[in-house]
C-alpha cells in the first residue's frame, strides 16, 4: 500500500470519526426539507440545501422556514424530523402585554386554538422598553425608564406554558427617544431642524451604522432570553419626501442599508436560536420601486426567515386594480396582494409570508368592524394562496372573545370568497 494512500484512509477515518452528517425531513410528510439554518454553538449559523457535515460533540440549533426549531448534540449520523408550525399570532403592546385582563383575554382566545401565537413589543416607536434591558446605549437614553414588565421570564415561562410562540416586536427606525437624545443619529429636514412625521415622531437615520447597531443589539438580547422570533417594524425610510439623511437617498442606497441591516441582524439573532421576521407597507407587493422607503420585495425575502406585509383592507387607500373600495373586498384585497407577489418572485415559499390582517375598525371607508365575518374572509384569502400563517394587529389590544366565531353558510347562493371553507 502506498503511502498516500495510506494517509489518506487515515485521514477519512478520523474525518468520519470527528464528523456527523445531518438531513433534515418534514414530521409529517417525511419528505426532506431542501432548505434549512444550522447554528453551531451559537457561533456560527450556516444555510444549507438537503444536508450537512458538522463536527460532533457541538451544540446544534436546526432553523427551517415553516417549522419548529430543533436544539440537539447529537453524536452519530443523524436524520432530523421537524414539526411544521404555522403562525396565528395577536399583537400585544407594551402596555397590553402588562394589562392582566388583555393578557388573559388573549390566552382565553389561544385556548380556543385559533391562536398560537403572541407579538409582543420590546421596543416601541418612542423608543422605550417594555422590559429593563442591559444595554450601555439604552441606559444612556433612559429608555428603561417606563418598564411595563417587570419580569420577562416570568412573562415568557407563562407563554410556553400555554404553548404560544414568542414574538418580540422591535420598532428601528422610527424611535423618538434615540433622535431626540442624540440628534446627530436623527433624520433632519431640509433646514436642519428635526424631521417630524405626520404623527410629530422622531426618526432616526437607516445609514447610521450606530442606529442600525443599536436595534441589532436589543434584537439579540430578546433572543438570548428566550423569545422564538424577533420582528423588525419600521424598518424602512419615512414615506416622504421632504428630508435629509446623513447620505445621499436613492432608491439603490435605501434598497442596500436596509437589506444589509436585516442582513446582519439575521446572522446575528440566528446565532441564538431565534427566526427573523421583517414588517413591510402591503402596497410593496405590487410596486415593482422601492416606495422611497427602501422595502424591495424580491431583494428582502433573501434576507430575513419570513416577510409580513401589512395587508389591512383599510390600509389600501387607493385599493389595488380592479377592487377601489378594499374593505368591500377584504378577500380580494389579500389574496390578489398574496398572488401578486407570486407574479414578481415565481419561486416564493408561501409559508415566509405572514401578513399581517386587521382587527380594528375600519377608519377610512365604511367604519365597519373587523371580526367574525370581516375575519373569517381575511383568513380565507390566506389559506387559498397557501399554506402560511397569519398575525392580527388591534392597536388598543381589544380583541373580542368572538373574533372568530363566524360561520359561513354552506349555500349555493353564498358569498363565493367564504363559502366552503371553515377557519
Amino acid at each position: 500500500m502506498s503511502r498516500f494512500l495510506l494517509f489518506f484512509l487515515v485521514f477519512i477515518t478520523a474525518y468520519a470519526e470527528d464528523n456527523m452528517t445531518i438531513s433534515v425531513f418534514d414530521a409529517q410528510t417525511k419528505k426532506p426539507i431542501e432548505s434549512f439554518r444550522v447554528v453551531v454553538d451559537n457561533l456560527s449559523v450556516q444555510t444549507v440545501c438537503q444536508k450537512v457535515v458538522v463536527e460532533k460533540n457541538h451544540k446544534l440549533d436546526i432553523l427551517a422556514i415553516g417549522y419548529e426549531k430543533m436544539s440537539i448534540a447529537p453524536e452519530q449520523d443523524t436524520k432530523l424530523y421537524l414539526k411544521p408550525f404555522v403562525v396565528k399570532g395577536l399583537y400585544l403592546s407594551n402596555y397590553g402585554v402588562s394589562y392582566q385582563p388583555f393578557i388573559q383575554n388573549a390566552l382565553n382566545i389561544a385556548k380556543t386554538g385559533q391562536i398560537n401565537s403572541f407579538v409582543i413589543d420590546i421596543k416601541n416607536e418612542n423608543g422605550m422598553m417594555t422590559y429593563e434591558i442591559d444595554n450601555p446605549t439604552v441606559h444612556k437614553l433612559g429608555a428603561n425608564k417606563i418598564n411595563t414588565v417587570r419580569n420577562i421570564q416570568k412573562l415568557l415561562t407563562l407563554l410556553k406554558e400555554n404553548h404560544i410562540y414568542s414574538i418580540a416586536r422591535i420598532a428601528v427606525f422610527k424611535d423618538a427617544l434615540l433622535s431626540q437624545k442624540n440628534p446627530t443619529l436623527g433624520i433632519k429636514t431640509k433646514t436642519g431642524t428635526a424631521y417630524l412625521d405626520k404623527q410629530n415622531v422622531l426618526w432616526s437615520d437607516p445609514f447610521k451604522k450606530e442606529v442600525r447597531d443599536y436595534n441589532i443589539a436589543i434584537g439579540v438580547e430578546a433572543a438570548k432570553i428566550g423569545f422564538d422570533e424577533v420582528q423588525f417594524d419600521y424598518v424602512r425610510f419615512p414615506d416622504a419626501v421632504n428630508y435629509v439623511t446623513s447620505k445621499p437617498s436613492t432608491p439603490e442606497s435605501r434598497v442596500e442599508v436596509i437589506n444589509s441591516f436585516l442582513d446582519n441582524a439575521r446572522q446575528q439573532i440566528n446565532k441564538h436560536g431565534a427566526f427573523v421576521s421583517a414588517d413591510i407597507f402591503g402596497y410593496v407587493l405590487w410596486n415593482t420601486g422601492d416606495m422611497r422607503i427602501g422595502q424591495k420585495l424580491e431583494s428582502i425575502l433573501t434576507h430575513v426567515d419570513y416577510l409580513s406585509p401589512m395587508l389591512y383592507p383599510s390600509g389600501f387607500t387607493f385599493g389595488i386594480p380592479g377592487y377601489k373600495n378594499p374593505t368591500q373586498n377584504s378577500y380580494e384585497i389579500i389574496n390578489l396582494s398574496l398572488k401578486e407577489a407570486q407574479r414578481k418572485v415565481p419561486n416564493l415559499n408561501p409559508m415566509q409570508i405572514r401578513p399581517w390582517l386587521q382587527a380594528f375598525k375600519d377608519y377610512g371607508f365604511d367604519r365597519r368592524h373587523y371580526k367574525g365575518q370581516e375575519v373569517y374572509k381575511q383568513i380565507k384569502a390566506t389559506q387559498d394562496f397557501g399554506k402560511m400563517g397569519y398575525m392580527f394587529w388591534n392597536p388598543r389590544n381589544r380583541y373580542d372573545v368572538d373574533l372568530f366565531e363566524y360561520k359561513p353558510k354552506m349555500h349555493p347562493k353564498a358569498d363565493v370568497t367564504v363559502a366552503q371553507s371553515t377557519i
